[in-house]
């Protein structure tokens, strides 16, 4: 990366910068220079850390690091209190600081697609406005209930990951719109997921659901998608709950769409 193009960076203080396929390991810490800075674009790269004066970033609303080398969440993202935006697909990352989260108060959007995540910690609950969250392609076992919490919450992705259930509490994720959980390895889903009244995709192919919550049909559902399951391998138990979800199994088993 060129240090001239920093420099005339540095005296236009301009408002966006992509330094994106440059082959950067090491940030320059000039960087925290441009204090106009709204958007960086550092992905495709080869970044193990971000320099600690990167926190002083306090205008930076979008920042894009994906396709690098991370392990951790960079301490210096806890300065980033404007951030709304955060790209860290397509690195190493094993562990989230809770700490690092508590800093990012502002932020709407977190992709960490296709890391080495086994769990999610407690400190979630900390990302009070995000509204997209993403975390495909990961190691996850379970998720915590603390999750459950994210009251902005409309769209939640844990594609291709290894959980077996969803928190009890799913329920009170009342602004959700959309969860794609994909190839996972769920047997069930909670009955209290029909309390989420603004749900309209639900996407749980391709995993190991026998049954659907029996009140699944009273949600304003546009699509379903659950091809890829065992639904139909068990004799229905006859009993007025069993029935409405073997109406279900046969009539939502691939995708529906509902007026």
């Amino acid at each position: 990366m060129s240090d001239t193009l920093l420099l005339r960076a540095l005296k236009g203080q301009p408002t966006s910068l992509n330094l994106s396929s440059k082959d950067i390991e090491n940030v320059p810490k000039i960087i925290s220079k441009l204090l106009r800075l709204q958007n960086l674009q550092l992905k495709n790269n080869r970044i193990h850390e971000l320099p600690k004066e990167m926190s002083s970033l306090r205008t930076l609303t979008v920042l894009n690091l994906g396709n690098n080398k991370l392990e951790v969440l960079p301490e210096a993202l806890s300065g980033l209190t404007s951030l709304e935006v955060l790209h860290l697909f397509g690195n190493n990352i094993q562990q989230i600081d809770g700490k690092v989260l508590g800093g990012m108060k502002s932020l709407k959007f977190l992709n960490i697609n296709n890391n080495k995540l086994k769990n999610l910690p407690a400190a979630m609950n900390k990302l009070v406005h995000i509204q997209h969250l993403s975390v495909d392609g990961n190691k996850l076992t379970s998720l915590p209930s603390e999750l459950c919490a994210l009251s902005h919450l409309e769209e939640f992705h844990a594609a291709n990951n290894q959980l077996t259930s969803l928190p009890l509490e799913f329920g009170f994720l009342a602004k959700l719109k959309k969860v794609h959980l994909q190839k996972n390895k769920i047997k069930e889903l909670p009955e209290g997921l029909s309390k989420c009244g603004c749900l309209e995709v639900i996407d749980v192919a391709g995993n190991d659901l026998r049954i659907f919550p029996s009140e699944l049909h009273k949600m304003p559902l546009k699509e379903l998608y659950c091809e890829e399951n065992p639904l139909l391998d068990q004799l229905p138990v006859q009993s007025v709950q069993e029935d409405e979800v073997l109406t279900l199994k046969m009539n939502y088993c691939a995708m529906f769409h509902m007026p």
